[in-house]
């Protein structure tokens, strides 16, 4: 579980100024055995309900350093405590205080309660707007793994936001997250 809640943690990549984060039930190296189909009207869909979703995610992500505060964590020493976790490292080989420790897995506590809640209220929200959630989640695996795909979901959200075509073509292409 864990495992999974830094992977969303830290695996985002933004299209169009939105964050477009794996769910927490999606299979991480799964790689479909052919490119998904998407219907134009499909994809406009899957971007007006991840629009949706994307300012979900972002309202949450701005009360992880206040959980962090809260739990008596600086931001810098979670993030290595994270990320040294994420490399493998056993407990002995952090850096970090027993105190640390202990305010890391109070803080991650909190933070996995907050983002089971985030992952119910997604599906709410994508089954609220019309989609099964099974094809929001194939279509987010589709975007993640097909560049054309991906272009054509940045460039449907930046015309939804009002973005003028030349301002389109300058924005540097996105690497989707590993």
């Amino acid at each position: 579980m864990r495992k999974k809640l830094t992977s969303l943690f830290m695996t985002v990549c933004v299209l169009g100024g939105f964050t477009f984060a794996q769910a927490q039930d999606m299979p991480m190296n799964q790689q479909p055995a052919e490119p998904i189909e998407v219907s134009d009207e499909e994809l406009e869909e899957f971007v007006e309900v991840h629009m949706g979703v994307a300012e979900m995610q972002q309202q949450l992500q701005m009360q992880y350093p206040q959980v962090l505060e809260e739990e008596g964590i600086e931001i810098e020493t979670f993030q290595e405590i994270m990320q040294a976790e994420e490399m493998g490292a056993g407990r002995d080989d952090v850096d970090a205080s027993e105190e640390e420790l202990e305010a890391y897995d109070a803080a991650m506590e909190v933070i996995m309660e907050m983002e089971e809640e985030l992952q119910e209220d997604v599906e709410e929200h994508v089954e609220e707007e019309g989609m099964e959630y099974e094809r929001y989640e194939e279509i987010m695996m589709g975007i993640q793994q097909d560049p054309e795909l991906m272009e054509q979901a940045q460039q449907l959200m930046q015309q939804m936001q009002g973005v003028p075509q030349n301002q389109q073509q300058q924005a540097p292409p996105q690497d989707p997250p590993h």
